[in-house]
Protein backbone atom coordinates (compact mmCIF):
# COMPACT_ATOMS: atom_id res chain seq x y z
CA UNK A 1 0.00 0.00 0.00
CA UNK A 2 1.35 3.37 -0.46
CA UNK A 3 1.41 6.25 1.68
CA UNK A 4 -1.57 7.62 0.53
CA UNK A 5 -3.72 5.32 0.79
CA UNK A 6 -5.83 3.98 3.83
CA UNK A 7 -5.13 1.70 6.45
CA UNK A 8 -8.11 -0.64 7.28
CA UNK A 9 -9.81 -2.05 10.76
CA UNK A 10 -12.70 -3.90 11.55
CA UNK A 11 -14.84 -3.15 14.54
CA UNK A 12 -17.77 -5.15 15.84
CA UNK A 13 -20.67 -4.36 17.59
CA UNK A 14 -21.99 -7.57 19.93
CA UNK A 15 -24.70 -7.74 21.68
CA UNK A 16 -26.34 -9.83 24.44
CA UNK A 17 -29.47 -11.71 25.41
CA UNK A 18 -30.18 -8.13 27.34
CA UNK A 19 -30.20 -5.88 24.78
CA UNK A 20 -26.39 -4.75 26.06
CA UNK A 21 -23.44 -4.00 24.27
CA UNK A 22 -19.85 -5.28 24.66
CA UNK A 23 -17.22 -2.51 25.40
CA UNK A 24 -13.61 -2.28 26.02
CA UNK A 25 -11.54 0.02 27.78
CA UNK A 26 -7.81 0.16 26.17
CA UNK A 27 -5.08 -0.86 28.54
CA UNK A 28 -3.27 2.63 30.14
CA UNK A 29 -5.97 4.63 29.04
CA UNK A 30 -9.73 5.63 29.86
CA UNK A 31 -11.29 5.34 26.36
CA UNK A 32 -13.95 2.49 26.13
CA UNK A 33 -14.09 1.44 22.40
CA UNK A 34 -15.95 -1.21 20.39
CA UNK A 35 -13.74 -4.38 20.36
CA UNK A 36 -11.65 -4.98 17.17
CA UNK A 37 -8.81 -3.65 15.18
CA UNK A 38 -6.32 -3.26 12.22
CA UNK A 39 -6.90 -5.99 9.30
CA UNK A 40 -3.87 -8.22 9.12
CA UNK A 41 -1.96 -9.05 5.28
CA UNK A 42 -4.50 -11.08 3.29
CA UNK A 43 -7.10 -11.10 6.34
CA UNK A 44 -10.51 -10.24 5.38
CA UNK A 45 -11.88 -7.39 7.36
CA UNK A 46 -14.93 -9.59 9.00
CA UNK A 47 -11.35 -11.96 10.09
CA UNK A 48 -9.94 -9.21 11.68
CA UNK A 49 -12.87 -8.87 13.99
CA UNK A 50 -13.38 -12.42 14.79
CA UNK A 51 -9.86 -13.13 15.35
CA UNK A 52 -9.60 -9.55 17.40
CA UNK A 53 -12.50 -9.83 19.57
CA UNK A 54 -11.52 -13.42 20.78
CA UNK A 55 -8.09 -11.45 21.39
CA UNK A 56 -9.18 -8.49 23.37
CA UNK A 57 -11.85 -10.42 25.21
CA UNK A 58 -12.05 -13.91 25.33
CA UNK A 59 -15.28 -14.26 22.89
CA UNK A 60 -15.87 -16.31 20.86
CA UNK A 61 -18.80 -14.30 17.96
CA UNK A 62 -20.71 -15.42 15.41
CA UNK A 63 -21.15 -12.61 12.48
CA UNK A 64 -24.15 -11.23 11.68
CA UNK A 65 -24.56 -8.10 8.91
CA UNK A 66 -22.64 -5.59 7.42
CA UNK A 67 -23.66 -2.46 9.95
CA UNK A 68 -21.22 0.00 7.60
CA UNK A 69 -18.23 1.46 6.15
CA UNK A 70 -16.70 4.61 7.82
CA UNK A 71 -13.97 6.63 6.56
CA UNK A 72 -11.98 9.09 8.42
CA UNK A 73 -10.15 10.90 5.81
CA UNK A 74 -7.58 12.78 8.33
CA UNK A 75 -6.09 9.49 10.11
CA UNK A 76 -6.88 7.98 7.03
CA UNK A 77 -8.86 4.93 8.34
CA UNK A 78 -11.47 3.39 6.98
CA UNK A 79 -13.30 1.18 9.29
CA UNK A 80 -15.91 -2.22 8.51
CA UNK A 81 -17.97 -2.42 11.51
CA UNK A 82 -20.37 -5.61 11.69
CA UNK A 83 -23.03 -6.89 13.71
CA UNK A 84 -21.86 -10.20 15.77
CA UNK A 85 -23.43 -11.89 19.08
CA UNK A 86 -21.35 -14.11 21.23
CA UNK A 87 -21.27 -18.02 20.80
CA UNK A 88 -19.13 -18.77 23.54
CA UNK A 89 -15.64 -17.96 25.26
CA UNK A 90 -15.67 -16.21 28.53
CA UNK A 91 -15.47 -12.48 28.88
CA UNK A 92 -11.91 -11.55 30.32
CA UNK A 93 -9.00 -8.47 29.97
CA UNK A 94 -6.22 -9.08 27.54
CA UNK A 95 -2.67 -7.25 27.20
CA UNK A 96 -4.70 -4.54 25.19
CA UNK A 97 -8.23 -4.27 27.13
CA UNK A 98 -7.95 -3.62 30.64
CA UNK A 99 -11.97 -4.07 31.05
CA UNK A 100 -14.25 -5.69 28.93
CA UNK A 101 -17.89 -5.48 29.63
CA UNK A 102 -21.69 -5.67 28.10
CA UNK A 103 -23.25 -1.82 28.99
CA UNK A 104 -26.42 -0.05 28.46
CA UNK A 105 -26.12 1.04 24.74
CA UNK A 106 -28.13 4.33 25.74
CA UNK A 107 -26.06 5.18 28.32
CA UNK A 108 -22.42 4.02 27.54
CA UNK A 109 -19.44 5.24 29.71
CA UNK A 110 -18.80 8.83 29.68
CA UNK A 111 -15.47 7.97 27.70
CA UNK A 112 -16.99 6.45 25.12
CA UNK A 113 -16.21 8.21 21.50
CA UNK A 114 -18.45 9.82 19.29
CA UNK A 115 -17.32 7.77 16.34
CA UNK A 116 -18.21 4.30 18.60
CA UNK A 117 -21.38 6.04 19.69
CA UNK A 118 -22.76 6.99 15.86
CA UNK A 119 -21.28 3.28 15.08
CA UNK A 120 -23.86 1.55 18.12
CA UNK A 121 -26.39 3.57 17.16
CA UNK A 122 -26.31 2.67 13.48
CA UNK A 123 -26.01 -1.00 14.90
CA UNK A 124 -29.44 -1.07 16.45
CA UNK A 125 -31.49 1.02 13.77
CA UNK A 126 -31.15 -2.36 12.02
CA UNK A 127 -30.91 -1.28 8.71
CA UNK A 128 -30.89 -3.74 5.62
CA UNK A 129 -28.40 -1.74 3.66
CA UNK A 130 -24.82 -0.70 5.17
CA UNK A 131 -23.94 2.77 6.27
CA UNK A 132 -21.35 4.59 4.26
CA UNK A 133 -20.59 7.65 6.31
CA UNK A 134 -17.10 9.95 7.18
CA UNK A 135 -16.46 10.87 10.65
CA UNK A 136 -15.10 13.61 10.67
CA UNK A 137 -11.95 14.28 12.52
CA UNK A 138 -11.83 17.18 15.44
CA UNK A 139 -12.21 20.54 13.74
CA UNK A 140 -13.05 18.94 10.69
CA UNK A 141 -16.15 19.37 8.71
CA UNK A 142 -17.03 16.60 5.69
CA UNK A 143 -17.97 17.74 2.44
CA UNK A 144 -21.96 18.66 1.67
CA UNK A 145 -24.08 15.43 1.06
CA UNK A 146 -21.87 12.80 3.31
CA UNK A 147 -22.08 12.50 7.47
Amino acid sequence: MSDDGFSIAAYGVIGNDRGQVLLTRRRGSDEWVLPGGSVEAEEAPWEALVREVREESGLKVELGRLVGVYAKRRERDLVFVFAASATGGALRASDERDRVEFVDPRTPPEQTSDHDRERIADALKGRAEAVLAVQPSQGYNPPAGTR
